[in-house]
């Protein structure tokens, strides 16, 4: 949803995530792209680097149990199916974890090892959103969100979770106003095959520069609180392009233009042709007889009202 990768660590290598499982709504136009909606309530725990989650100690509260139990639940009475059941079972890899953390993992492979996994009868997949976005997000102004906001009305994820414990409606809360945002921008997305993998540092730069140059917002917010030595370079980079495009505007939609001579006599605004540096917009009368000029190539200190 965001574009942020979740190998985009702090410092002490924990990376806080929200994992849950998504169900498919379809949309009135059958041509329309696939829409996803929360199945599952929203579980809070540290990504484990292999597309699941793992909780501490903390993080096993009374209703992520629940969540669990009753994904366990749905597991045994065959609403819940996977093709890779051995997965799930008793000598997986997954066994020693709670159960919420070895279905919401498997949730992961139908993209790692193409799953087939279904909620009464319907495809399910995994989605992950880094817990700083949900901050940056539910932190927001105007961001406050009904809970019952989190379910598709009539989905699944509404069936099978209406009964979650009441203490669980805040963190509902706070990840509804993340989907509210998501909506907003295209809705919210599954793990990819493209995701896959570790990227380099350089590649992690890349997306974090790319969710900065497209949010302006929360997240844009987060990143220059979080990442400062990379942000301020990029903001000043964006600074530049945004003169020269105030530039090109201005000069391009000049009524006169004036060909320079230093015994003329300008003001800030005038647009004037120059034989080396082209067109250019008076910006600043910085002393008297100067004026500063903003051509395409950058801003030039020149001469007027000379004497003849």
């Amino acid at each position: 949803m965001s574009g942020l990768p979740t190998g985009w660590r702090p410092a002490d290598g924990r990376v806080g995530i929200s994992m849950f499982l998504l169900e498919p709504v379809l949309a009135s136009d059958p041509e329309a792209a696939t829409i996803w909606q929360p199945w599952t309530p929203p579980v809070r725990g540290c990504y484990d680097r292999y597309g699941g989650i793992e909780l501490a100690p903390a993080d096993i509260t009374p209703e992520t149990r629940f969540i669990g139990e009753r994904l366990e639940s749905l597991l045994q009475r065959g609403a819940l199916v996977s093709s890779w059941p051995e997965d799930l079972g008793s000598a997986s890899p997954r066994a020693g974890r709670t159960a919420v953390e070895r279905i919401l993992g498997h949730g992961a492979e139908t993209v790692y090892n193409r799953v087939q996994l279904t909620i009464d009868g319907a495809p399910v997949a995994a989605c992950i959103v880094l817990e700083r976005v949900v901050d940056a997000i539910a932190g927001a102004p105007r961001a406050v969100q009904d809970a019952d906001a989190w379910f598709a009305r009539g989905g699944a994820g509404q069936r099978h979770f209406a009964d979650l414990p009441a203490s669980a409606r805040p963190q509902l809360a706070r990840h509804a106003a993340v989907l509210a945002y998501a909506r907003a921008r295209g809705g919210l997305t599954p793990i990819r095959s493209e995701d896959l993998g570790q990227p380099s540092a350089a590649e992690i730069r890349g997306m974090v520069r790319a969710t900065w140059d497209r949010e302006d917002g929360p997240l844009r917010r987060m990143i220059d609180r979080a990442a400062p030595r990379w942000t301020v370079p990029w903001r000043r980079a964006a600074n530049e392009i945004a003169a020269d495009d105030a530039h090109a505007s201005a000069v391009a939609g000049a009524a006169t233009i004036h060909s320079y001579s230093p015994s003329a006599d300008y003001v800030v605004g005038d647009v004037l042709e120059h034989p080396s540096f082209g067109r250019g917009r008076v910006e600043a009368l910085p002393d008297p007889g100067k004026i500063s000029v903003r051509f395409a190539a950058g801003a030039r200190t020149m001469v007027h009202r000379r004497p003849r």
